[in-house]
């Protein structure tokens, strides 16, 4: 996951993971954070409304991961 103020897409190219997904075959899940979520594009982690199971943020990721596995 991207940190405040930056974005996936750039996080996965210059970190080199989308080459590697691409050399090694598998996927690669970088999630964006919304503007409309925080108005500093920071992942919500500091409230347990965020970060317990199956709510929040970690709700949303795991949505997202199942959605590229189907």
């Amino acid at each position: 996951m991207h940190g405040c103020a930056q974005y996936g897409e750039e996080l996965a190219l210059k970190s080199g993971l989308l080459g590697l997904a691409k050399k090694y075959d598998f996927a690669v899940l970088m999630p964006q954070q919304g503007l409309n979520n925080n108005i500093k594009l920071c992942f919500n982690w500091y409230s347990s409304e965020d970060y317990s199971k199956d709510k929040g943020e970690s709700l949303s990721i795991k949505n997202m991961a199942q959605l590229i596995n189907q």
